[in-house]
């Protein structure tokens, strides 16, 4: 058994196993936890579907994003959102949060926002958030929330690495995802994964120029470590955070 397979739950060494490279015999198992559109760049690929998606992806989140929020049909949307959200191969709910800027509807994006979070844990489905300007807002709802599921923040919505270590502090189960920033060599990307637990991070990207392996790579040489390694540690993050045990395979 190779590096990247050892020490692995047996979903995730089954999974690791079906993209196995038959002539080198070394797995490359990149996830992507949030891709905007199917791009089979990654061996497992988490999309985040629009509520009009008529069709399913094999794997996907579902969101109410504080920009496309229609106050005229409240009621439906946040009803369709609850049976999207239901489904067994919906991984994770967002993206979801608060947006400042948008002041006309603010009040409302915190009420959508709370009902994610109590979708997220009645589903038991970690949340992706998306927060602009609004977090000390995001974090008290969900403590009035009593949040219980993980909680996924994007690194370029966070300013510095001084937010980071506050937002760590005040969420159990915090967990960051780096994009195209890290690749681009952004200074607080580089600055904040060099200084959190390998435990605590994931991939993504929703830029059809760059590929996932390159960011992977990228995170890889700034850990001073290889990429299976990199790949394994984030294969275990994907399995406890999105409950991979569970996974319809």
């Amino acid at each position: 058994m190779d590096k990247l397979q050892a020490h692995l739950p047996p979903t995730a060494k089954h999974i690791a196993f079906a993209y196995k490279d038959i002539n080198t015999h070394i797995c490359s198992m990149l996830i992507n936890i949030l891709a905007k559109e199917h791009t089979h760049d990654a061996s497992i690929e988490v999309v985040n579907l629009p509520l009009s998606a008529v069709q399913r992806t094999q794997y996907y989140s579902i969101g109410i994003h504080p920009w496309y929020i229609d106050k005229a049909n409240y009621s439906k949307t946040v009803e369709k959102f609850y049976i999207v959200a239901s489904e067994s191969k919906c991984l994770a709910i967002g993206e979801c949060g608060l947006d400042k800027s948008f002041e006309s509807n603010y009040n409302l994006q915190k009420e959508i926002f709370k009902e994610q979070v109590k979708a997220a844990n009645l589903f038991k489905k970690p949340i992706i958030l998306y927060c602009h300007k609004a977090w000390n807002d995001v974090l008290k709802i969900l403590d009035l929330q009593k949040n219980k599921v993980p909680i996924i923040v994007p690194m370029y919505q966070v300013e510095n690495f001084e937010l980071v270590s506050k937002l760590q502090k005040a969420i159990k189960d915090f967990y960051i995802y780096f994009d195209k920033s890290l690749y681009l060599n952004n200074n607080e990307a580089i600055k904040t994964l060099k200084n959190i637990s390998a435990k605590n991070i994931f991939i993504a990207n929703t830029d059809a120029d760059i590929s996932i392996k390159d960011i992977y790579t990228t995170a890889a040489k700034f850990l001073n470590i290889n990429d299976a390694t990199l790949q394994q540690q984030i294969l275990e993050n994907f399995y406890k955070v999105f409950n991979l045990e569970n996974l319809p395979l």
